[in-house]
Formats: structure tokens, sequence, C-alpha cells
């Protein structure tokens, strides 16, 4: 049994007029100590996908599906309940680590607080607890800068003590969040050989939603794209980063520097994304993409097998069995 299982899970934010489907019947699993990696555009839903599975999405929004984690559904449980979970068993990492922290507390106050709640250990132990945390993420000096306020420290060790503090409790699962889109790239790195380091000392499972393509292919064992509030191609990390079967993948990889063909500039995505209060017909990606045939118009495409690789999928008309390959005859499957 995975340690996290989604399914048909949807998310609305009310809005003027029509409500924005921000998250639309994405399903997705974890495994014990598997890395998954979650990467789209900037509004493809990655976050509200995130944060509705520890429940920490703002009360306005409507969220249905499921979501079970060891076994415990999480949707519709008690907020109790969910913060018993969130921290123990599940800890987060925000994208933002300065508005993730308090900025009227020291930093090792704010550990230790972590330490209290979710480890039951009195403040002295605590305090001492915290500062072995700030050491395990590489801080320097962590005796002393346990007694400074975020606004002394960089962003790198700002985001170095959200990871200290989601892991405290030694959760089975850690949700990262753009852990590195607010660092420059040589800190953002360094964070990243965190990561895997950690992961690979604790056997943490870790859903991970990123932009930066490297540090999905570094980090994670299979990928999942998202456009539009969907999940469109999922699989392998390096099926999913090399064969590119969805179009809107291809398109994503040639937008990243080295993620086209060799020799190839730098492509931007032609188009704007999907309006997320409308309901279309048809594949999210028709209006971009550049293999739009009729029939993607009109329906969207259910995930097929891409041929010869196991596990990959693509929500794509191209992969359906009848439709008509490069060199005119059917993709068929293998």
């Amino acid at each position: 049994m995975a340690l996290l299982t989604v399914r048909d899970l949807s998310v609305e934010f009310p809005a003027s007029g029509a409500a924005v489907r921000a998250v639309r019947r994405v399903s997705l699993s974890v495994q014990d100590g598997e890395v998954v990696g979650l990467v789209g555009e900037s509004g493809s839903g990655k976050t509200a996908a995130m944060m509705a599975i520890p429940g920490l999405l703002p009360s306005a929004a409507h969220v249905a599906g499921s979501v079970r984690f060891a076994g415990r559904e999480l949707l519709g449980a008690r907020e109790q309940e969910l913060r018993r979970i969130r921290g123990a068993r599940i800890g987060v990492v925000f994208q933002d680590p300065l508005s993730a922290l308090n900025p009227t507390m020291p930093v090792g106050r704010q550990v230790a607080e972590v330490v209290v709640h979710h480890l039951h250990l009195g403040w002295r132990e605590a305090r001492e607890r915290a500062v072995e945390l700030l050491a395990s993420v590489d801080l320097p000096d962590p005796g002393r800068r346990a007694a400074e306020y975020p606004h002394q420290w960089s962003g790198g060790m700002r985001q170095r003590a959200l990871i200290a503090m989601a892991l405290a409790a030694r959760p089975s699962l850690l949700i990262a969040d753009e852990p590195t889109s607010a660092l420059d790239a040589r800190v953002a790195t360094e964070v990243a050989e965190l990561l895997l380091r950690l992961q690979s000392e604790l056997g943490m499972a870790v859903l991970l939603a990123s932009h930066d393509l490297g540090l999905i292919a570094r980090l994670a064992d299979r990928v999942l794209v998202m456009y539009g509030g969907q999940i469109v191609e999922s699989g392998g990390c390096a099926d999913v980063l090399l064969g590119r079967a969805h179009p809107y993948t291809s398109a994503l990889m040639g937008a990243v520097p080295g993620g086209g063909a060799p020799g190839t500039a730098l492509s931007a995505i032609p188009g704007e994304p999907p309006d997320a209060s409308r309901r279309d017909a048809g594949c999210a990606f028709a209006a971009r993409c550049p293999h739009v045939m009729y029939g993607c118009l009109r329906a969207a495409p259910p995930p097929y097998p891409v041929p010869g690789k196991i596990g990959h999928v693509a929500c794509c008309w191209r992969y359906h069995p009848d439709a008509p390959s490069a060199d005119g005859g059917a993709h068929g499957r293998t």
C-alpha cells in the first residue's frame, strides 16, 4: 500500500463570477522512501494540490476527492487530527521562508516550539534539540545563530531553518513546495544537495513541487507534469524528462537552459495558460500545442501508455492506438 494516495483531487476557490478551478481531478501516489517530483509553470496548480494534502488551504477553498495517508483519510478530518499529523507524520517546507517564519521570535525558539509540540520535550531539552537540528541542515555556528531573528539570516539560511523544522519529528513524508525558488543559483544548489542527503539519511518519502527541472532531475524517482490544474504526463524521471511524450512537457523543457535539443536556443511556450474559471471541453493544452488535431478540441484525452515505457503515461490523443503516427500509420501499443 502506498504511503500517500490521492484520488480525483479537485480544488476550487471562490471568485467574482465563476469559481477558479485550480486543481482538476488529480490522482497520484507516493511510496515509502520515494521522491516524486511535480513540475509545471507558475499557475499550473502545483501549490494548491500540495497544500490540499495536509489541509493547509484557506477555509474558503472547496476541496473534493480523496487524500489517504498511511491508510487514513485526510479530507474531511477534523483540524485537531490534522494538526497531530502535520509536523509529526507530514513535514511541510513552504516556498517563501521569510513569510513562513515569525519575524518577532528567534529562529531557535521557533524550531524548539516544533520540538515541544511534536516530541513533547521540556523547553531545556527542546532548545538543545533545536540547535542539533540547525546543525543537521549545515547551518554554521548553530548555537549562536539560534538566538538571532529571521531578518538577520540570508534566504538560504532561512530555508534551511524551515527544513530543520519540517524534519524535527522525523516525518515519513516531506512536502516541499518550490523550496529553492526564492534562492540564487548557488544557494539553490546547496539546498538541493541538503535535501538529497537528508532524504537518503532519513529514508523519508518526498513530494517535491518545482519549476526547476534540474532540481527534479537530481532528486526525483518519478515525475508528474502538471498543466491547467491536471496531470498531463507521469512516469520515471528519465522517461519523462528525456522522452517528453506530452507536447507540454517538450515545450516546458525547451524553455529552460539545457532542456531542449542539443544546439537549439531557448524557446518560449506560445500563447497563454488556460483560464482556470472556464470549463472548456477538449485538451487544456490544445490552444498552445503544435500537434493539435480536431479531436483535441472536442474532448479531453485520458492517460495513454507511452509505447515501450513501463509506467509512463501521457494525456495526449497522439497515443490513442488509432492515432496517426509520423510515418502515416497508427501509433499502436507495445
